[in-house]
């Protein structure tokens, strides 16, 4: 994949990398860059993919989520006070979500897989290592002391407290986003108020071939407009009658007689 800031993109694996907007936003930015880094061998060596790595704020549910097998999958990074959680327990939590994009329940199955994938961090952490290209080092990242350290320090004139987590689900699940199903365009076909509707055309095909000539075909939608659109259609096709509401009833039955009426 081509990118423009291939120096400063974490994951290749990873396509967006969004945190909440707020007074933190950079500090948030920074902190799922490093978790995205820290991941790319693994994501590469098991052929992971996500189109999204986002940051969300603190809730009483849940610490991560994966949308759609890996189309979105949701981080949260500060408590309910705003204090950064530690890098180890975010970086587990990732996985966990990755792990979902192979497998959906939380089965023996899923904690195979996710034994594997522990292990192999674990390899990378025994060889220091934190990411591709500028992120080799943590150098640069701001919340080094804070997220691996546990401690309070200050940046720039910013206070970056520590947290540690407390008892929250780890994973809020893989979810699948609700898709609205619709029917083909003009078709009613197979809905169940419609299996007793329709009627036969007539066997009167002059009157037949007047009706279906007409500009202008009944299609009813309501007892009342279809009632006014079957005595017009009379009107058009028989005798001129001065006053189309008081059509007789022969008329009416026999024009019913002679349109396929679809409510």
């Amino acid at each position: 994949m081509l990118r423009l800031n291939d120096d400063e993109h974490p994951n290749e694996y990873v396509v967006f990398i969004t945190a909440v907007k707020d007074a933190q936003e950079r500090f948030a930015k920074d902190y799922l860059n490093r978790i995205a880094a820290m991941a790319f061998p693994i994501m590469k060596n098991n052929g992971f993919g996500i189109t999204s790595l986002d940051e969300v704020t603190y809730n009483s549910q849940f610490w991560g989520r994966n949308w759609n097998r890996g189309e979105c999958v949701e981080l949260v990074l500060r408590d309910s006070r705003g204090n950064w959680l530690p890098f180890e327990f975010v970086m587990d939590v990732f996985l966990h979500e990755l792990c979902h994009i192979w497998r959906g329940p939380h089965d023996k199955t899923f904690y195979n897989h996710l034994s594997h994938l522990r292990q192999e961090l674990t390899e990378l952490y025994a060889k220091s290592y934190k990411g591709p290209g500028k992120y080799m080092t943590w150098d640069s990242f701001s919340l080094a002391n804070v997220v691996a350290g546990l401690r309070t320090v200050a940046h720039r004139g910013v206070t970056l407290t520590s947290s540690t987590p407390s008892g929250i689900d780890l994973c809020g699940g893989s979810l699948q986003r609700k898709r609205n199903k619709r029917s083909a365009t003009g078709s009613r076909v197979g809905r169940k108020k419609n299996a007793k509707t329709g009627q036969k055309l007539g066997s009167n095909l002059d009157e037949r071939k007047n009706m279906l000539q007409s500009t202008s075909k009944p299609q009813a939608r309501s007892n009342r407009g279809r009632e006014a659109r079957l005595v017009a259609a009379v009107k058009r096709s028989g005798p001129h009658i001065e006053n189309p509401t008081e059509a007789p009833p022969a008329a009416k039955q026999k024009t019913l007689n002679n349109f396929i009426v679809i409510d």
